[in-house]
């Protein structure tokens, strides 16, 4: 890749126009190998890699692990592991540095690769005008013109969205929550369909990126999720869920799935469609449910402590245990769930205030007054 881009430098404008989209159209086939291969090596090293690596650090071990790096997650306790956890994150570490090192060079020849193209537009007299590559899904799109005029021009991204997104508020405290997902005249789809859920932020796959999620196993019939108390202490507000299909029949066309399995271990063929299909027809509904007693002591409150919460069907039905007998209430609250979810970004708007400019302009004439003051003064200085 170096080469490349030296050479680019070096010949882009001697080349036929022939010549430059066979160059553009090999550096995007170069830069799509390098992606895929960089994948394959990081999910299944070489036996050969995971040994060389080992013996490697084995042999320059007091450089390596004699010394207290600053940053403490640094530190690797090779000690305790065995030698195949030892060389996994050995090849682990060599092969991320290689890779930094590989998309450094990659991004210094796609940026040679857009200033030939752009220059040879610039040379032939054309200021203004597009020039698109697509090779295996890796694309490179560049804009030539004038400021005004580019920025004019529509601007088409692809929807990453694979979540069917839906909300609810409740303002109940350190309950349980029943979420129900009903079938509307079948689910007519093979694949699996997942629901994530999280509060105040929009859930994902990821397991960082959702409080508790749950597969649907049954296409006809309602399934449940029950949420204890222990997982929704202290969370009064907003929940958002999401519904995404995974996309089994489709693991090879990633132009229209989205791959987590770099991400994280489990589940396997955790791939999920860019879009929800439109046969899909379902309805969600969320009951609060809580148990409470009169407590007076140390004040008179509503208390929770000592009672567990048990799974119940229904929005009718609420079920707990206790370790004692007292007179107990039961909460039950549905909240509203909108088939359709939108949300809009809200832009902060200061409206221009008269008397805040007023201010602002005293200060700053009282500011040159003081200042020609002390001018003046230091020049009838009587000791100068």
């Amino acid at each position: 890749m170096d080469n490349t881009t030296a050479f680019l430098k070096a010949n882009a404008s001697s080349l036929t126009d022939n010549q430059m989209d066979s160059v553009a159209v090999n550096i995007l086939g170069i830069v799509g190998k390098l992606a895929t291969n960089l994948e394959a090596a990081f999910k299944n090293p070489l036996q050969s890699d995971l040994n060389a690596a080992l013996a490697y650090e084995k042999a320059n071990y007091n450089n390596l692990f004699t010394y207290l790096p600053n940053d403490p997650s640094q530190i690797r306790y090779v000690g305790e592991m065995t030698q195949a956890e030892w060389a996994q994150q050995a090849v682990f570490l060599q092969q991320k540095a290689l890779g930094k090192q590989l998309i450094a060079s990659m991004n210094n020849m796609m940026d040679a690769l857009e200033q030939a193209l752009i220059q040879r537009m610039l040379a032939s007299g054309q200021s203004s005008g597009t020039l698109s590559y697509t090779v295996n899904g890796v694309s490179l799109v560049i804009s030539v013109g004038k400021p005004g005029d580019v920025f004019k021009n529509p601007l088409d991204c692809n929807d990453w969205t694979i979540l069917d997104l839906h909300s609810f508020e409740t303002p109940q405290w350190n309950h349980t929550i029943l979420l129900q997902f009903q079938p509307i005249e079948g689910c007519q789809i093979n694949e699996d369909i997942w629901i994530f859920a999280a509060f105040q932020r929009l859930p994902g796959p990821l397991p960082q990126d959702n409080d508790w999620s749950f597969k649907i196993e049954d296409r006809q019939f309602s399934t449940y999720k029950f949420v204890p108390t222990e997982l929704l202490r202290n969370r009064t507000g907003r929940f958002f869920i999401g519904l995404g299909i995974t996309a089994v029949n489709n693991t090879d066309n990633t132009t229209i799935i989205v791959d987590y399995n770099n991400f994280t271990a489990a589940p396997v063929n955790w791939k999920f469609t860019h879009d929800i299909p439109i046969d899909i027809n379902y309805a969600l509904k969320a009951t609060r449910k809580g148990g409470f007693y009169y407590s007076p002591d140390p004040v008179d409150m509503f208390d929770a402590t000592g009672l567990t919460n048990i799974e119940a069907v229904g929005d009718s039905l609420v079920e707990f245990s206790t370790t004692h007998l007292t007179t107990f209430s039961a909460g039950l609250f549905t909240p509203e769930i909108p088939p359709d979810f939108n949300y809009q970004y809200l832009v902060a708007m200061y409206p221009r205030n008269a008397e805040l400019i007023l201010i602002i302009l005293l200060l700053m004439l009282f500011t040159c007054f003081i200042y020609l003051l002390i001018t003046i003064c230091e020049q009838n200085d009587v000791s100068e």
